[in-house]
């Protein structure tokens, strides 16, 4: 399950998700089975995150920062991940 810390601060939205990983470089932040289905997710930091199990379907992924993020068995169905 995710930790719910970081489930919080991604709904502050980008700045704030931006904000704090830049302040907490060494947090990998724990995402795990989170539901983030048709979340606007354009723009966010979300490297080294692990997101394994979560539901991203039909989440927009454009110009997200994915470098090293851990999306095994991610239900990725319906998502935008390139374009734009």
């Amino acid at each position: 399950m995710a930790d719910q810390r970081h489930i919080e601060i991604l709904e502050q939205g980008m700045d704030a998700w931006n904000q704090w990983r830049q302040e907490n470089p060494d947090i990998v932040p724990d995402l795990v089975e989170a539901k983030l289905a048709q979340a606007d997710l354009m723009w966010y930091n979300l490297s080294n995150a692990v997101l394994c199990r979560a539901d991203l379907s039909g989440a927009d992924l454009r110009r997200t920062y994915l470098v090293k993020t851990n999306l095994q068995g991610a239900n990725l169905r319906g998502a935008t991940i390139t374009g734009e």
